[in-house]
């Protein structure tokens, strides 16, 4: 389904038409009493029980799994080592205290402003190609990885950022010092694999090879390790 002007719908909108969807299933068929000002009966999303924060639990309940499906199906990855690896309590945190939470969705949905999504959504672009190498089929990757040296120069900005943030965190210093040396090298060539690691402790070793096993891509998006969250 899609508009005939805009293009087939975003992932975000179809996460939307089907959250709309499913909840109107759920008011109609999962109550298990009628409603009364007492009480409004249970609540369950498919085999999970909604006890508190209905709102926030019937979101999470019908959007998660569909999200997951769609990262899992783009990033050609396995879903249920990927739904075991990353923390996701972490991406939601994130997107509640950011500014703009609809950009960190449209991040990871892939649905940013970039040459592939503007020519598809027919917005003021007649060419996908990146405006500052001429590469064709501008998207994520490219964006993030792009040769041409301003970009390479935005880069090196921001990765300055990050460690200032780390610092500021007391991210340990080994774990900043691995994140940004591997960092680094992806956004060098995000398609050489991974860095060999040299003084970093066993611990960090099996939390680095976690996010190896679904990609710094998926990082960059926000799909964290739970390991390196917790190192």
């Amino acid at each position: 389904m899609g508009d005939k002007c805009m293009g087939p719908l975003s992932f975000p909108e179809h996460l939307n038409v089907r959250m709309d969807h499913l909840a109107k299933r759920i008011a109609i068929s999962h109550f298990t009493q009628p409603p009364s000002s007492i009480c409004l009966g249970t609540i369950m999303v498919g085999t999970n029980t909604v006890v508190s924060s209905i709102q926030h639990s019937l979101s999470f309940g019908i959007l998660h799994k569909d999200m997951v499906t769609s990262l899992v199906d783009r990033w050609e990855l396995d879903e249920a080592q990927f739904q075991q690896v990353v923390h996701w309590r972490c991406l939601a945190k994130a997107c509640k205290q950011a500014s703009s939470p609809t950009h960190i969705s449209k991040w990871v949905s892939e649905d940013t402003a970039t040459g592939l999504v503007m020519v598809r959504r027919h917005k003021q672009r007649d060419s996908s190609a990146c405006p500052w190498c001429n590469a064709e089929n501008k998207h994520l990757v490219h964006i993030l990885s792009c040769p041409q040296q301003s970009a390479k120069e935005t880069t090196q900005s921001l990765l300055a950022e990050l460690e200032h943030w780390l610092i500021q965190e007391d991210t340990h210093p080994q774990l900043t010092a691995v994140l940004l040396h591997t960092i680094t090298h992806w956004f060098n060539d995000p398609y050489d694999g991974n860095p060999i690691l040299y003084q970093a402790d066993e611990h960090l070793l099996k939390a680095i090879s976690h996010q190896d096993s679904i990609g710094w891509y998926a990082f960059l998006m926000g799909c964290i390790s739970t390991d390196i969250i917790k190192y």
